[in-house]
């Protein structure tokens, strides 16, 4: 397991936790991730550097958002890897770093549901991994959706798995599946019932949108970025490798909860960078009333 300990803007949340310690050439990067400080604004347009996007006559009112892909027809979508074979790195430890990756690759697989629904089916990618740990090859062994099988791919290839003495040959199954919905609730207990007329206990509602940007950025942002700590900190190379300090992070947040945009400004490593977005684009936010974009300063540090 790996350690994380992140710093938000006016307050301390510590996140940390024992590890073992790698050591020696190419062993995996140990990195705290540090959220130094979040702000966000109301997004009437895209982030900087995002291509402009027609806008209603009048200025003063902002384009309405594109709503999201609709959900499939019945059921959850779900990836779940099989039985993973390897020549080098052990399969289990194929599979913890393969995990890094989950979201991104679901991410996919609800892409292509938007235009299929209904669409299920095993993938299978056959693997090079290097020295170094970083992906040198990936093949589709088995397909069954060419966008699903491509976009998948592109996930694979920015992972970061630890070194090893030998190139690493790997077959990695994935099954992509709508698992069916949940039972409904039971119903609520009726007048007779011995606890009749008794309230139930109240539930903590779920986090919501108050209007208070500030308060949206460290409270929402910034929790829901520590909570993927570990996910960021996996897609540092490996200790043998320079570590790079700082980046500035933005997203785009919709009203449908739904991150539109993100943008990692700060890293040289393209794969880092893609890796980070990837994981920064799967978080889970409470949805604002208008389009916001939120930036936060994240710090890397060799632990």
């Amino acid at each position: 397991m790996r350690s994380a300990c992140l710093l938000l803007s006016g307050a301390a949340i510590l996140a940390c936790g024992p590890t073992p310690s790698p050591s020696g050439p190419g062993a995996p990067a140990r990195i705290a991730v540090l959220i130094r400080a979040c702000e966000a604004s109301r997004a009437e347009a895209a982030p900087a550097g995002a291509p402009a996007t027609p806008t209603a006559p009048n200025p003063a009112t902002p384009a309405a958002p594109t709503p999201p892909p609709p959900p499939p027809a019945a059921g959850t979508a779900t990836v779940r890897p099989g039985t993973v074979t390897s020549t080098g790195l052990p399969p289990d430890e194929i599979q913890r770093i393969v995990r890094v990756g989950s979201d991104r690759m679901l991410a996919c697989y609800r892409s292509a549901l938007a235009g299929a629904p209904g669409l299920e089916g095993k993938l299978v990618l056959q693997i090079r991994i290097g020295l170094d740990g970083a992906v040198t090859k990936v093949d589709t062994q088995v397909g069954f959706a060419a966008a699903v099988d491509a976009c998948v791919a592109d996930v694979v290839r920015t992972l970061r798995f630890p070194a090893g003495k030998v190139e690493s040959a790997v077959t990695l199954p994935l099954r992509f599946q709508l698992d069916d919905a949940p039972p409904p609730a039971p119903p609520a207990p009726t007048a007779s019932a011995p606890d009749a007329g008794v309230p139930p206990p109240a539930q903590p509602p779920p986090p919501a949108w108050t209007g208070d940007l500030e308060g949206y950025a460290r409270e929402v942002v910034g929790r829901a970025l520590e909570e993927r700590a570990d996910a960021i900190a996996a897609c540092s190379p490996p200790s043998s490798e320079p570590v790079q300090r700082g980046l500035d992070v933005t997203l785009r947040i919709l009203p449908t909860a739904q991150i539109d945009d993100v943008r990692i400004v700060g890293l040289v490593d393209p794969a880092m960078t893609t890796c980070i977005a990837g994981v920064v684009r799967g978080v889970v936010v409470a949805a604002p009333t208008t389009p916001v974009v939120a930036r936060c300063s994240v710090v890397l540090e060799p632990r």
